[in-house]
């Protein structure tokens, strides 16, 4: 046993010094551990937002494989409607839209396109009578004018 308080004061103190390790020691333990368990937690958050990211992925890649399939459906709808619309114009259609072209069109591009052939003639004629008309205005324009007889007016 202790006998003096000198032996007794430095026992305690030697006491409390090995109390303080195994709690730092403790603490050390438990903050590892802490550690740990956030890097699992942060390694679970970055899985779950990847799967998530990779899912959204999929579904804008599925409706966009989706809405290219319509817009291929809707194009080809349309070819077709424009090709009945073409193949059943009526004549007179033809001579409007041959006197009003920019630029006419071939009889060979009118008949690629599935223009009957009704419709190819009076678009030829409308082309023709555009150019007939366009040539007259042109000879109007450069006409000089001849001068009246002038009148004398008695006073």
């Amino acid at each position: 046993m202790l006998k003096t308080p000198e032996q007794r004061e430095r026992a305690r103190l030697e006491m409390l010094e090995r109390k303080e390790k195994k709690r730092a020691a403790t603490r050390r333990k438990a903050a590892r551990a802490a550690i740990r368990k956030r890097r699992n937690v942060l390694r679970a958050q970055t899985y779950r937002k990847r799967k998530k990211a990779e899912a959204k992925a999929a579904l804008r890649a599925a409706r966009k494989a989706k809405r290219e399939a319509q817009a291929v459906r809707r194009a080809a709808r349309k070819e077709k409607h424009d090709r009945t619309v073409r193949s059943n114009a009526r004549p007179g259609v033809g001579f409007v839209d041959g006197y009003s072209a920019a630029t006419p069109k071939t009889p060979l591009e009118l008949k690629a396109l599935s223009y009957s052939r009704a419709y190819i003639a009076r678009y030829l004629e409308g082309v023709a009578e555009k150019q007939r008309v366009t040539q007259l205005l042109n000879q109007e324009a450069t006409r000089q004018p001849t001068p009246a007889p002038a009148t004398i007016q008695l006073p």
